[in-house]
């Protein structure tokens, strides 16, 4: 698990291998995230916007990825 305080607010972040499938006769690696935001200050805060880049391991962006909220 990664995690990052900054003024108070607490982003965890936790990353799951899935497996491998083959589309148009390549592999493809799936991943799955869980992204975790906590205010732990005795600040009201809200949460305005977000946006999520994902990068591989040679920090090349990832298209394709569908974020899915519970």
């Amino acid at each position: 698990m990664i995690e990052q305080i900054t003024k108070g607010i607490k982003i965890s972040i936790e990353t799951e291998f899935e497996g491998t499938f083959y589309k148009d006769d390549c592999i493809h690696y799936a991943f799955s995230y869980q992204i975790k935001i906590e205010n732990q200050s005795h600040e009201t805060a809200q949460l305005l916007a977000r946006r999520w880049d994902i990068k591989d391991a040679l920090n090349a962006g990832i298209d394709g990825f569908m974020i899915n909220s519970n």
